[in-house]
């Protein structure tokens, strides 16, 4: 009798363990959002004064109501009511994806992000997952693309989360059997950013931006890549003029018109979804009134 209760209470502490691995996702909407992601990562509640910085204010902003709702990517579910009420969705982000390459697998990889993800909203675990990002120098070796990959194709078939993995790639030209792999369980979000300062330079043209990120598709779908398993990435940090991304330095009157022009020209392209990102880099130390202006902008366009 002894025996049989310790293998029922081992059962029984056996089933927690994997229920919280496999707990079943967020009720899903009577109608589906957009495809767009509004990636912030961070817990408004740690607000400072240096980049990062987002605070309820930009949050508020960021959280815009749209006809059937689109989604908002945090690491945990301290906004999960405001987003909700704005008839808006969560999603999860997880920043560090090639942490513990070399020393754990990819399956382990994917189970570790599914436990932060299960810590992080125990309200309910978001369907999407934005995952940052792969590695360019890693992903030139073999063992690391089946390494990402095997961790996506976890995540998709056992934990069944949609998952978006940002490529720091403008474009592609080799390595086509582990894209069409990749994107077989995951979208591939690219991250093809325009900075103010090129887009000045091409004479604020929506033409020019949407060339930029026609050839970037374009590149992915020559790989033998799906043109709907292709989101669009681009950068919102208010940085200096040193960064080769965001704002780099631009006057609010430049960035709030550069805004406009490269979201009407990825729009034009017609990606299958758009992930907005780094809405808390202010390395250019701009008030909270510049940076809501910047996110009105953005959220008044029509996107993807």
């Amino acid at each position: 009798m002894h025996r049989f209760r310790v293998f029922f209470v081992l059962v029984c502490l056996g089933s927690l363990f994997v229920w919280g691995l496999v707990r079943p996702p967020e009720k899903s909407p009577a109608v589906a959002p957009t495809n767009r992601f509004e990636v912030f990562g961070n817990d408004t509640s740690n607000c400072t004064p240096t980049s990062p910085h987002f605070c309820p204010t930009e949050l508020d902003h960021l959280n815009s109501v749209t006809t059937n709702g689109k989604f908002l990517c945090s690491s945990n579910d301290s906004t999960k009511s405001l987003v909700n009420g704005a008839g808006n969705f969560q999603c999860a982000d997880y920043e560090i994806l090639s942490d513990g390459y070399g020393t754990i697998t990819g399956v382990q990889k994917a189970d570790n992000v599914r436990a932060a993800v299960v810590a992080g909203f125990p309200s309910g675990t978001p369907q999407w997952l934005f995952i940052n990002e792969i590695s360019p120098s890693l992903w030139q070796d073999q063992n690391y693309r089946w390494w990402v990959i095997a961790m996506a194709q976890r995540l998709h078939n056992t934990y069944n989360h949609e998952v978006i993995i940002a490529a720091p790639f403008q474009t592609i030209n080799a390595h086509p059997i582990d894209w069409q792999s990749l994107a077989a369980v995951a979208h591939i979000g690219i991250e093809c950013y325009l900075s103010g300062p090129e887009i000045r330079t091409n004479g604020m043209s929506v033409s020019w931006c949407q060339s930029q990120y026609q050839a970037s598709k374009n590149s992915y779908v020559a790989q033998g890549i799906a043109a709907n398993r292709l989101f669009l990435i681009e950068n919102f940090g208010c940085g200096p003029a040193t960064n080769g991304w965001g704002r780099a330095g631009e006057t609010l009157s430049n960035w709030l018109t550069e805004i406009g022009v490269r979201s009407t020209g990825a729009h034009n392209v017609g990606f299958q979804g758009y992930c907005s990102y780094q809405w808390g880099g202010n390395g250019m130390g701009v008030s909270d009134s510049e940076m809501n202006s910047a996110i009105d902008a953005y959220c008044a366009k029509t996107l993807p």
